[in-house]
């Protein structure tokens, strides 16, 4: 039997914690205004890669901490509102949608699970997934489930048919339970439906969530009835009755510290650290009391899901006042705590508010109402002001110290023994309890304003003035400024940290580290967001924070090195302009920060450290303007592809402005390349392989794996081995060629020697032997008068004779004679003569058409030869009257053609000068053309070569 316990009230009141109206929680909030598709959210996703998914009542977000990707309808959603998101084991992302039935949405595209897998209703409240698997759809009518892939065309099962199904959770000591909202919980187990705690009244109907803790308690939220705590067989109550806020609890989740959140409709979210109680609402800078998710990320910082968008709470490390909190003021010059726990900030124009038990007022009694600085001693409080000097409240009296130099008054510290020391805009004084005098400085300047002041009694007095950093020894004094190595003569704050280095805070020349006589600067060039430094602190852990202009800084030191992020107003810094003497740090470690919008108190004990590196990926890629699908990028490119540009990002949700990346090129970069930017391009990269690499950095200095992609730059085709290797064939092959063709000339040319030769000897040589043996005849017939005179006429006509193959063989050696047009004409012209005695007409047409065409030398003395013996055949043998010589050309072929009129001769060798027909056709057949002989007794002799350039 199921025991009930009902809590008392007035011990639920004693649980409550004290209202904190006007306190400001939220670290953030992001909403339409920063790209949020729409601002009612009411469902959260963190993916396994990071990214935050939005599910929102007109669309759906992807948000990686600094840019969304929006969905609706149009890109392929069934529906707009997304009332619930789960991821599957596969990367896959399931939404439940107000009526469009289950988006899925994988590789970039959606698709829709509904009445084609037999659902019962398209109105889809929860998605679970299990790890064999199954899938577990809650819908309006009934619970569906499916087995496989959602492309599987199996229809699902349908268990509760008919009921409205709110919630579905996979617990550690009873496995699935199911929430019907009229029909109250059911246990799912082994394929079977069964109640779970039936005699249980208050969870029979309008069960709106389960959800099991880390210590496997169940709660159970009931519209109407609050929350319900089942462990060990006891169910408690948290409802209005024993002052829980509200009933309408949307969801529930615990933290990594075990505080329970509830998300509420109306009153915003409800923490209990099962002690006490605390609200977070519009006051507390929610963006809407009405809260439909909550998620606790990677990094352990939680996001609301509101009406008004989303919002970061960062476990409560930030709490903020202004003047909507109780401040008079929102302009915070001076901070103070006292010694029974009490907050003083002295405000410009709002006098001094006290903070006690989370309740603002204004402290009485004091005459101005611009307070720069306060400090607690034994005696009571001092207050320091702009125009009365010093306002005090000793034993509950309020009282006025007279200065002994000027009435503003910048900073009050403990001096030695019971005395103080007070720093005005003409110098330092000392009150010892009784009388205020003015404490001797080096008279080197008219007015010497001193802003902060910092008494190390085993070192020296520091004195930050406007003229540099006067320090006070012993047995001496002197000044660190410009010419000193002081980056800024201005000092508006001073602190010495438990390594013993001082720090020194200037108006414009960042923070100056003094250590062993020399001074380190770090400014916005090296770190901090703002080169004016208002105040400095250290935290219990060694990190120094730095105020600014701009945000704090915080430095974190590791031997040699340091590494600095900021926090800004997007942090959950009430403003980002700090304000001069406005930095305390209370007695549990918290720090309080004065701005011109407020005041924040920050606690980095509540922070837990991230060690959750950024993850990274490739956002796009481009070649040239050309974006790359991210899913399928190329391994190579081509070599006029070389120009690449990376875009990227290190999802950080909670901080993405103090991510830090470093990339590298193999191949360019020779290190690491440090930036804060999220692109970076590379162009007129060489042929070769490449691995471009990213990897990022959180504020806490840990650093992801990096990402990786390989690719390699193909080479043009002119450098590839294989056109390398055609070239070097190609010029071995034009070489051989070359050489081959000037051996074939060398040996064409030896072989024209030979022919010359052989002329030379068939037709010189034989003429001469003939002169030679007439010439003797003659000499041993002298007394034959007549035969001696024919033997000199043969020897003339060989003479001749002689002379014109010479002068034949040397025309056609020379090589300006290459035309064949010059050819045939040397031809005609050499029987000039013999036609004109024997009284032949020599007819030619179309000579002209071979002026272009150009032969070698050893073609054109075949040629030559040819039609030599043909025309001497004709003035010797054919007794003909006419000859024709005639011209045909076709293309690069063209056609000699001679014919005579006269008897001709029947089939036979005929031969002559030495010279037959089969001679004439070897020498056309070496020219690589042809020669035919067309003949017929009495009809001439017609002979045809045919030839080609």
């Amino acid at each position: 039997m199921i025991k009930k316990i009902s809590l008392v009230l007035s011990s639920f009141f004693l649980l409550m914690g004290s209202p904190s109206a006007g306190q400001i929680k939220i670290q953030r909030q992001v909403s339409v205004e920063d790209g949020l598709v729409q601002s009612q959210v009411m469902s959260l996703l963190e993916d396994q890669d990071g990214f935050l998914w939005i599910g929102t009542l007109g669309g759906l977000s992807r948000w990686d901490g600094m840019h969304f990707v929006n969905y609706t309808e149009k890109d392929g959603l069934p529906a707009p509102g997304i009332h619930c998101i789960a991821e599957k084991a596969d990367g896959s992302i399931w939404m439940g949608t107000n009526g469009g039935g289950v988006s899925v949405f994988r590789n970039g595209h959606f698709s829709t699970i509904g009445k084609n897998r037999g659902l019962p209703n398209l109105n889809i409240r929860v998605v679970a997934h299990d790890s064999n698997d199954e899938t577990f759809l809650g819908t309006d009518k009934g619970l569906a489930l499916l087995s496989g892939k959602e492309s599987d065309s199996s229809k699902a099962r349908i268990e509760l048919n008919g009921h409205s199904i709110t919630s579905i959770r996979k617990t550690k000591s009873f496995g699935w339970l199911i929430a019907s909202y009229k029909k109250g919980i059911f246990l799912y187990k082994d394929g079977r439906i069964q109640p779970f705690l039936p005699g249980e009244k208050k969870i029979s109907e309008g069960v709106r969530l389960i959800y099991e803790s880390m210590d496997s308690t169940l709660y159970f939220a009931v519209d109407g009835q609050g929350v319900g705590i089942y462990k060990k067989g006891i169910i408690k109550w948290l409802n209005k009755d024993n002052g829980f806020v509200t009933d309408r609890i949307q969801f529930i989740t615990e933290s990594h510290e075990g505080k329970m959140y509830f998300a509420s409709v109306g009153s915003g979210v409800v923490v209990w650290d099962k002690i006490r109680m605390e609200s977070i609402s519009e006051a507390n800078g929610l963006a809407n009391n009405t809260v439909w998710s909550i998620i606790q990320n990677r990094n352990k910082v939680l996001i609301f899901g509101t009406w008004g968008g989303i919002n970061f709470y960062d476990h409560g490390a930030w709490t903020s006042y202004n003047k909507s909190s109780g401040l008079s003021s929102n302009i915070i010059l001076s901070i103070h705590e006292s010694k029974d726990d009490q907050f003083y900030f002295g405000t410009f124009g709002g006098g001094v508010n006290v903070l006690k038990q989370n309740r603002f007022s204004i402290l009485p009694n004091v005459m101005d109402q611009t307070v720069w600085s306060i400090f607690e001693d034994s005696r009571g409080l001092y207050f320091g002001t702009q125009s009365k000097g010093v306002e005090t409240i000793e034993n509950g009296k309020h009282g006025l110290l007279k200065p002994a130099l000027d009435a503003r008054i910048y900073a009050i510290s403990k001096g030695p023994g019971d005395s103080i020391y007070i720093g005005t805009r003409e110098g330092l004084e000392v009150y010892d309890g009784r009388r205020v005098t003015e404490f001797s400085l080096p008279n080197k300047w008219d007015r010497q304003f001193v802003y902060s002041i910092y008494d190390d009694p085993r070192d020296c007095l520091y004195l930050g003035t406007r003229n540099g950093l006067l320090r006070i020894f012993k047995d001496h004094t002197d000044t660190l400024d410009i010419k000193r190595g002081l980056s800024n003569n201005h000092i508006w704050s001073i602190y010495k940290n438990r390594r013993g280095l001082v720090f020194v805070g200037t108006n414009g020349g960042g923070l100056n580290i003094l250590q062993d006589n020399s001074i380190k600067v770090i400014d916005a060039t090296n770190g901090l967001s703002d080169n004016t430094v208002y105040g400095i602190q250290e935290d219990e852990f060694g990190k120094m924070y730095v105020t600014t202009n701009r945000g704090v800084n915080v430095l974190t030191f590791s031997d040699s090195t340091y590494s600095v992020y900021s926090i800004h107003s997007s942090d959950g810094l009430i403003g980002d302009e700090c304000s001069q003497g406005a930095f305390f740090k209370d007695r549990r470690g918290r720090l309080w920060i004065g701005t011109n919008r407020g005041v924040s108190c920050y606690d980095p004990n509540k922070v837990p450290f991230q060690s959750s590196a950024p993850r990274v990926h490739l956002t796009r890629l481009r070649v040239f303007e050309d974006d790359l699908d991210l899913k399928n990028l190329p391994k190579s490119f081509q070599y006029n592809q070389n120009y690449l540009k990376f875009d990227f990002v290190g999802i950080h949700l909670t901080a993405p402005s103090k991510v830090i990346y470093r990339y590298r090129m193999s191949g360019v970069d020779p290190d690491w390349v440090e930036t804060p930017r999220t692109f970076v391009q590379y162009s007129n990269l060489n042929d070769g392989d490449y691995a471009f690499e990213i990897k990022a950095r959180n504020e806490f200095g840990v650093w992801s794996d990096p990402l990786n992609f390989s690719f390699r730059v193909n080479p043009p085709f002119w450098e590839t081995w294989w056109f390398i290797l055609l070239i070097i064939l190609l010029s071995g092959s034009l070489i051989g060629y070359l050489v081959y063709n000037r051996i074939l000339r060398k040996l064409a040319v030896d072989r024209l020697r030979v022919h010359i030769a052989a002329d030379f000897h068939d037709t010189i040589g034989a003429g001469l032997t003939q002169m030679h043996y007439l010439s003797r005849t003659a000499l041993m017939r002298s007394e034959e008068p007549e035969r001696m005179i024919q033997n000199l006429k043969t020897i003339d006509d060989i003479s001749n004779k002689l002379y014109e193959d010479v002068r034949d063989i040397i025309w056609l050696i020379n090589p300006k004679r290459d035309s064949l047009h010059e050819l045939i004409l040397r031809l005609a012209e050499s029987f000039d003569d013999t036609i004109e005695q024997q009284g032949i007409e020599f007819v030619t047409e179309n000579l002209d058409l071979l002026t272009p065409l150009r032969l070698p030398m050893d073609n054109r003395r075949h040629i030559y030869m040819i039609f030599k013996e043909a025309i001497n055949n004709c003035l010797k043998y054919s007794g003909c009257s006419k000859i024709e010589l005639r011209i045909e050309m076709s293309g690069r072929a063209f056609q000699i053609k001679l014919k005579d009129n006269g008897r001709g001769f029947e089939t036979g060798a005929i031969t002559g000068g030495g010279t037959g027909l089969a001679q004439m056709h070897d020498r056309a057949k070496q020219t690589g053309g042809s020669l035919v002989i067309n003949h017929q007794s009495g009809q001439g002799v017609e002979l045809i070569y045919k030839g080609s350039v």
